[in-house]
């Protein structure tokens, strides 16, 4: 629409201009957007104020922030009620804080958080996690540890997504299961005595330029009708009696493009990945190198043969 200033010297429009269908009830974070079912076309307006829990985060869109700060003492006044100024001082304080239907963005200040074992499953929430990018890829500056067997698991069609953040748990540092949607940009996943991430149950997984690292079993473990994209990934210095990089089996999909599987040991198991069953496996311009076993003289052992090294 042609938008001019009126008499008082602020925009305005014709209503014919405006399509009412066009605005996703009234929660839509633009600068010429919709605002309680009417269009608006002030530029100051940020297409949030119609619910009194949304802000306009510069990266996420109209969502419910929070932020946390786990160096924070619970029993200062300046923590304590999520927002920038007064952070939670923990994880757990977060997840509880969220809510139906809205976008949740938890913003996590660069410190390490000692929590207890998460359990996401809000099917009417999507949720994203933020850390703090650290001097590398490899090294965030925030870190996420519990001494539990799962630091986060993500259930009954949960929708999360997390992005620069080091995971390490007693088992598992994530589990995406049950139908869910997981993603996960500049993870680093860690120190496991399992698996870094376990994707099953139907669940998706979408990994780009992260890392998987130091777990005693897989670093990355498919199961049932998982499906899991990885792109840019690094798997490395996985494994001790199982099979070492990688593990599918059921009737999933796996698909790695542009990532290096290098320097797994799996016992007497293939050391870069095992695929077995029906799973769907895709690899694209993707390193499998020095990867050893006991039992298994392959890199990879796809449906039962043996592969030294694949590339496409």
């Amino acid at each position: 629409a042609d938008v001019e200033p009126d008499a008082d010297g602020e925009l305005d429009a014709d209503v014919d201009d405006c399509d009412p269908a066009d605005c996703d009830d009234g929660i839509e974070c633009t600068r010429d957007g919709c605002r309680d079912g009417e269009c608006h076309f002030e530029p100051w307006d940020d297409g949030c104020t119609s619910h009194e829990d949304l802000v306009c985060d510069p990266e996420e869109g109209c969502a419910h922030v929070m932020w946390v700060d786990c160096s924070c003492n619970p029993d200062r006044e300046s923590c304590g009620d999520g927002t920038e100024s007064s952070p939670y001082s923990s994880l757990d304080q977060a997840f509880d804080g969220s809510i139906d239907n809205v976008l949740n963005v938890i913003r996590v200040a660069p410190v390490e958080c000692e929590e207890s074992s998460e359990n996401f499953n809000h099917d009417l929430r999507r949720l994203v996690i933020i850390g703090t990018p650290g001097p590398a890829v490899d090294d965030p500056a925030t870190e996420w540890r519990s001494d539990d067997d799962t630091a986060l698991t993500v259930s009954d069609n949960a929708n999360v997504t997390i992005r620069d953040i080091s995971i390490a748990a007693s088992k598992r540092s994530v589990s995406c299961e049950d139908s869910s949607i997981c993603s996960f940009e500049r993870v680093v996943f860690r120190d496991s005595s399992e698996y870094g991430l376990r994707v099953k149950k139907n669940a998706r997984a979408e990994v780009v330029r992260s890392v998987i690292r130091e777990t005693g079993k897989a670093g990355v473990r498919l199961q049932d009708e998982a499906m899991v994209s990885m792109t840019n990934c690094l798997i490395v210095n996985n494994g001790t009696t199982d099979v070492g990089g990688i593990h599918a089996d059921g009737s999933g999909r796996l698909s790695l493009s542009n990532c290096t599987i290098a320097d797994n040991f799996g016992g007497t198991e293939p050391g870069g990945a095992k695929v077995e069953d029906t799973v769907v496996f895709v690899v694209r311009s993707t390193l499998f190198w020095n990867n050893r076993s006991t039992g298994a003289d392959c890199q990879v052992c796809d449906g039962g043969s043996c592969l030294e090294c694949t590339l496409g």
